[in-house]
Formats: C-alpha cells, structure tokens, sequence
C-alpha cells in the first residue's frame, strides 16, 4: 500500500522541492557560466592542483582541481597511454547537490572506472546523478530526451550521445559517435534494457550499440535502491518505469524520509571484437550477477542533510 501523506512527510516533500529547484536554477547558471566563459582543459603539468590517477582505483585517485570551488570546474582525467583527457563541463558537486535534495544516500562497491564502456541497469532517473556523482561521464539517451523540458537542456549541455530509434541507420551513427568519444578518452554510460524497471530483475540486453566497445575497455554495473520500513516500495517510490508521470512520481520520491541506494562495478577488460549478441548475453549475465550482490541495504538510524559520498570525505562501503 502507498504511503499516505502525512503533515511530516507534506513538509519534507515541499522543503525537499524548494531546495531541488534551487539546485536545478544554480546547476543552470553554473553551466552557462562556464560554457559563456569557454573555460577549456589544461595540462596537468601546468596546474599544480591537478593531482593524477595511479594505479589504486581509491576515489582520492580522480584527477581533478581540488581548489576550484567545491570541485565544481573542469576536470582532467588521464586517460588512454597517460594521455591526459577532457572530459568537458564535470559537474562534479552538481549531482550531489541534487541527491542531498532527494534525501539519497549511496555506497559504492568494486572497482570503479574512469575511461571506455560501462553498461548498467535502469531504474530510475536518479541513475543518472549516481553515477555522475562518482565520476564525469558521456551518457546515451534516446532521440525524445533532447526535446523534454529542463531534462533535455541539461543532457544537451553535458554532451549526452542521443540515438534515433526511428532511422533505419540510427544505431550506426550512435555507435560512430560512442567510439570518438572513447576514442577521446570519455567514460561512456550505456543502459542496454532500452528502458527503465522496477529492479527486481535484469531485463534483455539490447545489442545494437555494443560494438562500440570493440577493442576499449568494458564494464559492468548495478543499481539497487531502498527505502525506510513503512515507507513504500522502492519499485512504486523510486524505479520509474512502466506508465509513471513524471510531477507525480518527483512528488512522491521527495516525500520519502530517506533512500538508499547502492552501485556495484565489475572489473573493466578490453574488449576484443566479437559477435555484439554473444556480447549482450554475456554482458547481462555479468549485470545480473552484480545486482544479485548488491541490494541496497534498508536504512536505518537519522537521516542526514547530506548524502554520504565518497569523493567529498563521507564514507562508502568497498567491496
């Protein structure tokens, strides 16, 4: 049974949205100020505040200005043969930012990566701010998005690779597209269920873009999420999917005392060319078997004001 909405939860969800669409506002602004500045990338070895990546995959490892404010410049990540690479605008607090506003707290387990191919399951649009709150990231979205109200300015403005379903030679220029971003040192976020769900299982791999990963690096990883006892079902609350609205569904996640929520990466390898559909088995057998591990656990105790992350001093679980 849904939730009712009680006094509590009507005040958390209207405190919750006045500070959301103050991050939205601010988000906007801070790309635009970026993007009217053309701010571009510099050397590591010019800028003594860029630190490295080495080999340990720690999250102090990420290569990026620690004193611009709140991380929230550029970011360079060495990619390829120690070739450093821009990764564009990284908004790198924006997304924490918005999941403090959420009320989402997160852990992250395995080894993390930064460059080539990471494909995932789908449920819900906070996949999205979850793992560009880990690390800077090029995702893939259908042709639709770019069109959507607020949604698909930010994805225009953060280099998303939109693919048209509806043109016979879509999926050729998509994958075209991946591979120069690969290619440039990008780490690449593909959803291959080609929809969102409720998370209780692993839909089928779409193939059609999987050969872009030939001869790249390739990773795997799972989303879970939960929620407090008696405050509904994660698959109703948080998944969004099957013929949920949007204001509706952002009214009822905003209420939730707290959600919790887990990433668990594979090891990346590189790619070797091979037949995309033998690919999308394997690659969804991999995806199902790191979601079996990696259920988010049910909160408990007080609920903080800020999500826990990694990259900003707060803890997170290692596997």
């Amino acid at each position: 049974m849904r939730p009712s909405l009680d006094p509590g939860m009507a005040c958390r969800t209207l405190v919750r949205a006045v500070r959301l669409g103050w991050e939205i506002l601010r988000t906007a602004l801070e790309i635009t100020l970026f993007k009217g500045l053309s701010l571009i990338h510099r050397s590591p070895s010019h800028n003594p505040n860029i630190l490295p990546i080495n080999d340990s995959d720690d999250f102090d490892d990420l290569a990026v200005d620690r004193k611009s404010p709140s991380f929230k410049g550029l970011s360079l990540i060495e990619g390829l043969e120690g070739r450093p690479r821009f990764r564009g605008l990284s908004l790198n607090e924006a997304p924490l930012r918005a999941l403090g506003a959420l009320g989402v707290e997160f852990e992250v387990a395995g080894p993390v990566p930064f460059v080539g191919l990471l494909v995932c399951n789908h449920l819900s649009y906070i996949d999205i701010l979850l793992i560009t709150a880990c690390f800077p990231a090029t995702f893939v979205a259908k042709r639709e998005v770019s069109s959507w109200p607020v949604f698909g300015w930010f994805a225009r403005q953060t280099g998303t690779i939109f693919v048209d379903r509806d043109r016979p030679r879509g999926s050729v220029q998509t994958v075209a597209e991946i591979r120069r971003a690969l290619a440039d040192g990008k780490l690449v976020v593909l959803f291959p269920e080609g929809t969102s769900s409720g998370g209780a299982d692993v839909l089928p791999f779409k193939s059609s873009l999987l050969d872009a990963a030939a001869d790249f690096p390739l990773a795997a990883a799972a989303i879970s999420y939960a929620l407090e006892p008696g405050d509904g079902d994660p698959a109703e609350e948080v998944c969004y999917w099957r013929d949920m609205t949007l204001v509706p569904h952002l009214i009822r996640l905003l209420g939730r005392r707290r959600i919790r929520a887990k990433i668990v990466f594979g090891p990346s390898k590189i790619q070797s060319a091979c037949n995309r559909k033998v690919l999308a088995r394997e690659l969804h057998a991999r995806v199902t078997e790191l979601h079996g591990r990696g259920a988010a656990p049910v909160p408990t105790g007080p609920a903080p004001w800020l999500s826990a992350c990694p990259r900003l001093g707060g803890s997170a679980s290692r596997a």
